[in-house]
């Protein structure tokens, strides 16, 4: 190996450490310094991550880059549109830390931010930094799970947690009890919803890995995301799953692979979610 592709590939390794870090740090949603939320900073570093790599010339155009080109302009139009054509600012809480345009342009930067991670993403497979990536994500995976957990039961227990910092959407306090009929696991997201959303890579990542460790890994963010109450996340996975095995794709679920491997953690998950799920008074 030259000294030239050395350097390429520590530098290409940074670069996994680096979007893992941003990553992490939009994981933290519920906190912030001072005025800036800690996940605008990641958001932000990953829209420049992916800028530094494509202006570099590093990075090709990704499968699927046009339509979420297409998919952004078409959000763009239709909410230009709507606001062309009635006063939509007169629905901001008044309490909101941002005015209307901001609270929408913000919208329109996580759009942005989801395209520069798919583009970051596919950048690391094509530099050979996919099984390093995939592994390092389901660590980070489960541990924003197990905090989530922690949080889960702080909140039923009385617990100490780390301060929630940020405001929510509203302008006043976050809130961590919902409407349902039971207590929903929030972790370091403002939402329950969020949380699952953000484990769902992790746990197909998890499910990956081809030792034990990868069970035990899949079976801790499965129950978080069971515990979260989301609906669309739990769906989300079933379909993931289902897709998975329908289609036959080996890096979800390898041939040589025991469908117990598979079905284990998902058994073991929904029986610790029976048991550490917290009714709410109100719920059934």
């Amino acid at each position: 190996m030259t000294s030239q592709s050395q350097i390429g590939k520590k530098l290409n390794s940074k670069h996994v450490g680096i979007f893992l870090f941003l990553l992490f740090l939009q994981a933290c949603a519920a906190y912030s310094i001072g005025p800036i939320p800690l996940q605008w900073v990641g958001q932000s570093g990953i829209v420049v991550l992916f800028f530094s790599i494509f202006l570099g010339r590093r990075i090709r155009i990704f499968p699927g880059f046009y339509m979420l080109v297409i998919f952004l302009m078409w959000t763009l139009g239709v909410t230009l549109a709507n606001m062309l054509s009635a006063d939509y600012s007169v629905l901001v809480p008044p309490l909101a830390t941002t005015p209307y345009l901001v609270y929408v342009s913000l919208r329109f930067f996580t759009l942005l931010s989801f395209i520069s991670t798919v583009g970051v993403t596919y950048w690391l497979m094509e530099a050979n930094q996919g099984e390093k990536f995939i592994r390092q994500c389901a660590y980070l995976g489960v541990i924003v799970a197990l905090y989530g957990l922690y949080v889960y039961l702080a909140q039923v227990k009385g617990w100490p947690e780390i301060p929630r910092t940020r405001v929510g959407t509203t302008g006043k306090e976050q809130i961590t009890v919902f409407t349902y009929a039971f207590h929903r696991a929030m972790g370091s997201f403002r939402e329950p919803s969020h949380l699952a959303e953000w484990l769902i890579l992790p746990l197909f990542f998890s499910m990956s890995l081809k030792s034990w460790k990868g069970v035990f890994l899949s079976l801790v963010i499965g129950s978080v995301l069971l515990l979260t109450g989301s609906l669309t996340g739990i769906v989300s996975s079933l379909f993931g799953f289902s897709m998975a095995a329908l289609l036959g794709l080996r890096r979800l679920v390898p041939e040589s692979a025991k469908p117990l491997k598979y079905i284990l953690p998902l058994v073991v998950a929904g029986i610790i979610f029976s048991l550490l799920v917290s009714r709410n008074e109100e719920g059934s």
